[in-house]
């Protein structure tokens, strides 16, 4: 029983759309810069900013056993980058 989890968590790691990059989102990536500005990527500049804010907001409130907001971990420039659309 222990060698199938250990092999269905190996295969199911690299289905993709989990926490963290993975071979779908490369391939997604690679297919956005080989067609040369026509096609968007899957995220943006602003995706990436905030899911890089929340994961600083959770280890934050890890360290500090308290709610932390994403207003304490960007500073007025980057809060600006999010609201441009």
């Amino acid at each position: 029983m222990f060698s199938f989890l250990f092999l269905l968590s190996f295969v199911c790691r690299y289905d993709g759309l989990h926490h963290g990059s993975s071979y779908l989102e490369h391939l997604t990536f690679l297919s956005a810069i080989r067609a040369d500005g026509e096609k968007s990527p899957a995220v943006d500049l602003q995706d990436g900013l905030i899911s890089v804010a929340v994961g600083v907001a959770a280890q934050l409130s890890i360290e500090k056993g308290r709610f932390v907001t994403i207003d304490e971990v960007m500073d007025d420039t980057e809060a600006k980058l999010l609201c441009k659309s």
